[in-house]
């Protein structure tokens, strides 16, 4: 028996473009009747999970890519950078070159600059350009995130930061691994965007992997009697760490590799049929 599964979001339990499966949602609702604990495990922040997916009624919920983990209403973790850190970081990209974009993550709020705001509006419009009007409807109501330039806004005796998310070339990263104190932040990913890289900037310790054996721990249960699904790089933690992993078939190619199984798409009732294979439901 699995005592605990968790599941990513985006691109998992939930297709960005269409919502949750119905599969999906009789899955959720099978795996509790049966007895296991069903958590949400992903890299947005608290404020910026869907209404859909909390419809679900998760046991759990581990957020901002493993800053923060609560459980049936319960917080048993938040981790914040710094306070003069994230001052110090926020000034010197403040004084960057044009093209470095960033965005500082809190529990209820994306900060980001003007770059970023273009750069995440142009790779949403590219991702839902084949959508009807009335899908692009549901979309738009369902996104919580607001796309705009509200970095002064930033107060950081006052918004607590456990995330930064920054496109910039490597020069420019070092300087802020150098102002953070590289042995103690991790990257949830890293790759390359156009002529900038990406770079998903979270503390040490405190990535899906981390979080998962950390809830497993408060909670008692082995890491053996675990499961996980997810789709993307900041999922391979996560998945390195379940005792089964499951890839989305749709996902990244990197995560493969440290999947025991690959199931079918979210709206091709993956969840669904992983589960069913497995005898869970």
């Amino acid at each position: 028996m699995y005592q605990i599964i968790f599941f990513d979001i985006d691109g998992t339990l939930r297709d960005e473009s269409y919502g949750i499966p119905e599969t999906t949602k009789t899955a959720i609702k099978m795996c509790k009747e049966n007895g296991s604990y069903v958590c949400l495990c992903t890299g947005r922040n608290v404020e910026a999970i869907s209404d859909d997916v909390l419809e679900l009624k998760m046991n759990g919920t581990i957020a901002s890519g493993g800053s923060y983990i609560e459980f049936e209403n319960k917080i048993i973790k938040e981790k914040f950078f710094p306070i003069n850190k994230v001052e110090e970081v926020s000034l010197y990209l403040k004084n960057a070159d044009e093209q470095t974009a960033f965005t500082f993550e809190t529990n209820d709020t994306v900060f980001m600059n003007e770059e970023a705001v273009r750069i995440l509006k142009y790779s949403n419009e590219e991702k839902f350009r084949s959508l009807t009007n009335e899908e692009r409807k549901y979309v738009s109501e369902n996104e919580k995130i607001i796309y705009e330039d509200n970095i002064d806004k930033l107060k950081t005796n006052i918004h607590k930061v456990n995330k930064i998310c920054l496109w910039s070339n490597e020069e420019i990263f070092e300087k802020i691994n150098q102002i953070l104190l590289g042995e103690k932040i991790e990257l949830a990913q890293c790759f390359k965007v156009d002529t900038r890289n990406y770079y998903e900037i979270i503390q040490k310790d405190c990535n899906k992997g981390d979080a998962i054996k950390e809830l497993c721990k408060h909670l008692n249960i082995p890491i053996e009697e675990t499961m996980a699904f997810g789709d993307g790089r900041n999922d391979i933690d996560m998945l390195k760490k379940a005792g089964t992993a499951i890839g989305m078939k749709s996902g990244s190619m990197e995560i493969f590799k440290y999947v025991d199984s690959i199931c079918e798409e979210p709206f091709n009732n993956g969840i669904y049929l992983e589960l069913k294979r497995r005898n869970v439901i």
